[in-house]
């Protein structure tokens, strides 16, 4: 761990795994003070992470709300950085699918992993901070096992042209290895209900 142990403190009973200036904790694991639930704590070591430099996903103070006990968190080191505590919804959204879609056929390829995180920089468009928070989306929904609803449903929330270029990358993935397995084909299917696609598109 980095030299700042007496804010890494908080999460040290919960790292499960340590990766490259990241960490994947365990929500329950983190300490409870007395007269505090889990949500409570959560949001205290959050916030006294992001005064250390550190930031997380999910990060409630950008509205990602607290995680339920089943899912991890991340914790990343921003090198010194401010802390990016805003959520980009379209860009988040495309994240969480791309990532939804590389989990579909039930295994998540190194060149599928890759691309995510290819894309996370390209969306971060040279800004490192959110960079870092777009990489750490990526780690932390790789390891959930949930279905994709309800993020294919918010699709119809945004401009149909920047829905309909996500369906696109969706659909070039689905397809990258040549075949598009059973898993893929039902979440394309979803997209292209919500947005109803047609010919045209």
């Amino acid at each position: 761990m980095p030299a700042d142990t007496s804010v890494l403190e908080l999460i040290r009973p919960a790292v499960v795994e340590t990766l490259d200036g990241t960490w994947v904790c365990d929500p329950p694991r983190l300490p409870i003070l007395a007269g505090e639930d889990l949500a409570g704590a959560y949001v205290r070591i959050v916030d006294h992470l992001a005064t250390g430099g550190y930031g997380t996903y999910p990060d409630p103070a950008a509205g990602d709300g607290v995680p339920n006990g089943r899912e991890p968190m991340i914790v990343y080191h921003a090198h010194g950085q401010p802390i990016w505590r805003e959520t980009h919804e379209f860009h988040e959204l495309y994240l969480h699918l791309l990532c939804a879609m590389a989990q579909a056929d039930g295994d998540v390829s190194s060149s599928e992993f890759a691309l995510a995180m290819t894309t996370a920089t390209r969306l971060a468009d040279r800004n490192s901070i959110r960079e870092a928070r777009y990489h750490a989306l990526v780690a932390w929904r790789l390891r959930l096992q949930d279905a994709t609803d309800p993020y294919v449903s918010l699709l119809r929330r945004h401009d149909r042209a920047d829905a309909v270029h996500v369906w696109r990358t969706l659909s070039d993935l689905a397809w990258v290895d040549g075949y598009c397995h059973p898993g893929e084909a039902r979440m394309l299917a979803q997209v292209e209900a919500v947005l109803e696609i047609t010919d045209a598109d």
